[in-house]
């Protein structure tokens, strides 16, 4: 009866160890930048109610950091590539002088200081903040680096 019973412990304690790592992956999502193909607009509302930034929203596919994800997402993700990290070229107006340190601070590659203009490249969660802080912010090109090559 005792062997019966040490052996139904170590086959319980098998099938836990077997099923922990399974587990852990389902409860703790991976972090860091992932690429979405296609994204629809309630799979984008679900990544933000998660705690997901968009970083780029493109028409075939978006970037999203996970960093701040907890929950399990039933998403596709595909790993990023250099290529998809599409910054916007763009145009950035000041009220006053003493803004240009917030905009600096939103972590956009700040390039010129135009009269009331900030010029440089930004995310698309830069821009969304910025926007969100008030400012005025104009995409002059899609594609930064495209523009640059020009």
């Amino acid at each position: 009866m005792g062997k019966k019973i040490g052996l139904a412990i170590l086959m319980v304690a098998l099938c836990a160890c077997a099923k922990e790592p399974e587990q852990a992956a389902r409860q703790a999502p991976e972090h860091g930048l992932k690429k979405l193909r296609n994204a629809t607009e309630e799979q984008i509302q679900q990544l933000r109610n998660a705690g997901a930034e968009i970083i780029v929203q493109e028409k075939d596919y978006i970037i999203v950091s996970t960093e701040n994800v907890a929950q399990t997402l039933d998403l596709r993700f595909e790993a990023i590539s250099e290529s998809d990290l599409v910054q916007r070229f763009v145009h950035v107006l000041l009220t006053d002088r003493s803004e240009l340190q917030q905009v600096v601070n939103s972590g956009m590659d700040y390039w010129e200081l135009k009269g009331d203009t900030v010029v440089g490249r930004a995310f698309d969660v830069q821009i969304e903040q910025l926007r969100k802080e008030g400012f005025t912010v104009d995409i002059i090109a899609q594609n930064a680096s495209a523009r640059e090559e020009k």
